[in-house]
């Protein structure tokens, strides 16, 4: 099974992502949700998980295999105009935007002294097309009156790991952003939170081979997360359900953020 495909990445004792009867079904019906994410392995389980509430779905995204959507728009949106000629794309071709979806960015994991300052431009560029993109879209949102905005961070955001300096910056800068727009915004009816990620698998290992590891052993609920864990959060941080929370960050790892 491919990589990066929604059923690859299930829970080992769940079924399906969102399926259909839960309580979240629907509930984005009407909303226009754009999706992007420096780490391509999520975005086939958050447009799932969207669509299957009913949203209409732009994935912005290069021609990875097994990707579907209302709308592929293949720009990356390295400058404003650039966003902003995408939203308009898709506000001619589905409808306005109500949801952004900013997923994991791509991780760095090297010593601080093998690391160049090209990487930590790099790693810090992914952040700032969070920026970017959070920018050009929430003054789309403000205009039309609100909006919901989905930014993913790392637990290396608040815990010190080893090996791991130049993603810590841009993870720590994502979640500062995520409150501070937040704030920004909310007299606008345009909300800000994220979603905090830690230790994820995405090959299909068991639960008993990760259980072999230190790692997971550290983990108070002795997995590691997958995608599918966090969608039915993802849905509700989308929609109107969630109107009275904005500037918050939540972590989904297993319980590894209750040891800090």
């Amino acid at each position: 099974m491919a990589e990066g495909s929604p059923a690859a990445m299930r829970r080992p004792d769940t079924g399906p992502i969102l399926p259909e009867g839960t309580a979240v079904t629907g509930i984005l019906a009407g909303k226009v949700a754009v999706v992007r994410s420096g780490d391509a392995r999520w975005l086939a389980s958050i447009a799932t998980a969207l669509s299957s509430c009913d949203a209409k779905v732009a994935l912005v995204a290069g021609p990875e295999p097994g990707l579907s959507a209302d709308m592929l728009i293949a720009n990356p949106g390295h400058d404003d105009n650039a966003v902003a000629d995408s939203l308009a794309v898709i506000g001619d071709g589905i409808g306005p935007i109500n949801i952004l979806v900013n997923g994991p960015i791509e991780p760095l994991y090297l010593g601080a002294t093998e690391t160049s300052d090209d990487d930590v431009v790099s790693v810090q560029e992914q952040a700032a097309t969070v920026y970017r993109w959070c920018r050009v879209a929430g003054a789309t949102m403000t205009n039309q009156g609100g909006g919901a905005i989905v930014n993913f961070v790392t637990g290396l955001a608040r815990r010190g790991v080893a090996g791991t300096s130049a993603d810590s910056m841009a993870q720590a800068s994502i979640e500062a952003m995520t409150r501070s727009l937040a704030l920004e915004w909310a007299r606008e009816n345009v909300r800000v939170n994220a979603i905090g990620i830690g230790w994820y698998e995405y090959e299909g290992q068991t639960i008993e081979e990760q259980r072999a590891e230190r790692l997971v052993r550290y983990l108070p609920l002795r997995r590691k997360g997958t995608p599918d864990d966090v969608m039915d959060l993802l849905a509700y941080l989308a929609s109107d359900e969630s109107g009275y929370v904005t500037g918050q960050t939540v972590y989904v790892d297993g319980g590894a953020m209750a040891h800090v």
